[in-house]
């Protein structure tokens, strides 16, 4: 929950920095922004060494120099609010593509179409990745496919902006 929100940034700062290094490195928490008036809750720089990072940086609409990381220690569905938090932080010098780190929810589908309302507006990019999304990837890597896990971001890419 909320009252261990600090807990849940520092354990996603590990997890993905595991999932995604070398393309997300140089992790920051809680990055002020905006004089202070606003934070976010994760930022990495986009390493661009190669595979969608790296695509995601080149892409002139979006262009991913950092990617921001939204936290949300709970299992109910990701809403607007949450959305239009993690797309306030986006800006054409940062980039336009978030990471929403989640529990759970009730209805993936629903999270996607709100991601995809955000893209279709030009607003930004918003991958939402469950806990179902980051087990899924580290059991790719303990079987050695680690390779696959870029496909698997690219393919929930794929499914933000079709």
């Amino acid at each position: 929950g909320r009252d261990r929100a600090d807990d849940y940034h520092t354990l996603m700062i590990g997890v993905v920095s595991f999932l995604f290094f070398p393309d997300l490195i140089y992790p920051e928490k809680e990055v002020e922004i905006n004089q202070g008036r606003k934070r976010i809750d994760i930022t990495y720089t986009n390493g661009k060494v190669g595979g969608f990072f790296y695509r995601m940086a080149l892409d002139q609409d979006i262009k991913a120099n950092v990617v921001h990381v939204e936290c949300k220690n709970y299992s109910s569905d990701i809403a607007n609010p949450e959305l239009d938090q993690l797309l306030g932080r986006f800006d054409k010098h940062r980039g336009r593509l978030g990471l929403m780190l989640f529990r759970a929810a009730d209805d993936m589908d629903l999270v996607l179409d709100r991601c995809r309302d955000a893209a279709r507006q030009s607003l930004g990019i918003v991958l939402p990745i469950d806990d179902a999304f980051i087990l899924g990837a580290l059991e790719k890597i303990a079987r050695g496919a680690r390779d696959s896990v870029d496909a698997d971001v690219d393919h929930l890419y794929r499914s933000v902006v079709a």
